[in-house]
């Protein structure tokens, strides 16, 4: 699910919901893996040059647990500079 919100004509919001599944059970108890929150932030500096920021949280669920791929929630936040040339 993605929310995109103009805040002038500079700067955008976006919210992004994801959701992870596997495509078969096989020996894990469920097929849920985890869930996703983005929130972004966009800034056009000029036309070659933009600032993004942003925040994700993941939630774990019982079948990524059991993968030992991510044992517990995470998030971090994120600062970057995309150039066009």
């Amino acid at each position: 699910m993605k929310f995109a919100f103009v805040l002038s004509p500079a700067t955008g919001f976006n919210v992004d919901l994801h959701t992870f599944r596997s495509a078969k059970r096989g020996d894990l108890s469920t097929r849920s893996l985890a869930n996703e929150l983005d929130l972004t932030l966009t800034y056009q500096l000029s036309s070659a040059l933009t600032v993004m920021s942003g925040y994700s949280y993941v939630q774990a669920k019982d079948g990524i647990k059991e993968l030992e791929r991510l044992s517990e929630n995470a998030q971090w936040v994120y600062l970057m500079l995309n150039a066009a040339f």
